[in-house]
């Protein structure tokens, strides 16, 4: 009997370890195919992958995207807009895009608006204008009430603010991790 168990306990480590590596290769094949299109911004635990266009010494806008996305999803429809008259500065949130994955508490809006007040900080002076959709638009809130100094105004699309009632389904937990 505990023969079966051992061997039981041995093949879901091996599928384990099997499904990490082949999504390790797939993620490198895939940024290889699509490298990044920024630059870099280090954090004390993350690395920020933020693309910037538009004047220097503009007005700045930073756009901030939503669950489940990366910085494209703004980027795409607004910067050339924005850019002849702005400085227009997009950054993937930790664990999206090419930004990394921070430590345990990185999903909370807290560390979630200290990022995008790095951002800020290494990409001009001044106040920004913050564009941000979905949930990025609470992180923009938080931004604005822990940085005030570094928001200028907020316009906010399709936000997810309020407070999510209940529990997660078990799939949005398991995919948070």
């Amino acid at each position: 009997m505990i023969w079966w168990l051992l061997a039981a306990a041995a093949a879901i480590a091996l599928t384990g370890f099997l499904l990490h590596a082949n999504a390790r290769a797939y993620t490198r094949r895939v940024e290889a195919q699509f490298p990044p299109t920024g630059r870099f911004i280090e954090t004390s635990d993350t690395r920020l992958h933020v693309r910037e266009a538009g004047m220097e010494g503009a007005p700045r806008i930073l756009l901030i995207h939503g669950a489940s996305s990366n910085l494209l999803e703004l980027w795409e429809p607004l910067a050339e807009e924005f850019a002849p008259l702005h400085r227009v500065i997009a950054y993937d949130r930790p664990g999206m895009g090419y930004s990394t994955r921070a430590r345990a508490n990185a999903h909370t809006l807290a560390h979630q608006a200290q990022c995008a007040a790095r951002v800020l900080e290494q990409t001009g002076d001044g106040p920004a204008i913050i564009v941000a959709h979905s949930l990025g638009a609470a992180v923009a809130l938080r931004l604005a009430l822990n940085f005030p100094h570094l928001v200028r105004g907020l316009v906010l699309v399709a936000p997810a603010c309020n407070p999510y009632p209940g529990k997660p389904a078990w799939w949005a937990r398991l995919s948070a991790t």
